[in-house]
């Protein structure tokens, strides 16, 4: 048997509640586990929610080009100006991802998220 400690144990009694002064505004250990958790379902419900409103929009254009009420010069306005305001949108999609708790509960969060949301 190995006399080195099991990290998974320390790990444990650490977020267990064990060892007093682990606690951040007098929360525990595993409030700060649920937080990426919560942050990852929130995202996916939001990520799912955004895509049905896509797959709205494009039915709607896809209808309207057929009736004749959206043009192709209107159209290719709208994808010019989709099209310009692109590197804003990465750069604050940058800023959201730096923002991000990630790690497994938030995956595991975002991916509850998107299949309930």
């Amino acid at each position: 048997m190995s006399t080195v400690p099991n990290i998974w144990d320390e790990l444990f009694k650490i977020l267990g509640g064990q060892i007093p002064n682990v606690s951040l505004f007098g929360l525990s250990g595993y409030t700060f586990l649920a937080i990426p958790l919560v942050a990852g379902l929130i995202l996916g419900f939001l990520i799912k929610k955004a895509l049905k409103i896509v797959l709205i929009a494009v039915v709607a254009i896809a209808a309207g080009l057929y009736f004749g009420v959206l043009t192709m010069g209107d159209l290719q306005k709208y994808l010019q100006t989709a099209k310009g305001l692109g590197p804003e949108a990465m750069h604050y999609a940058a800023i959201l991802f730096a923002m991000l708790p990630l790690g497994a509960g938030f995956f595991i969060g975002l991916i509850i998220g998107l299949k309930f949301g």
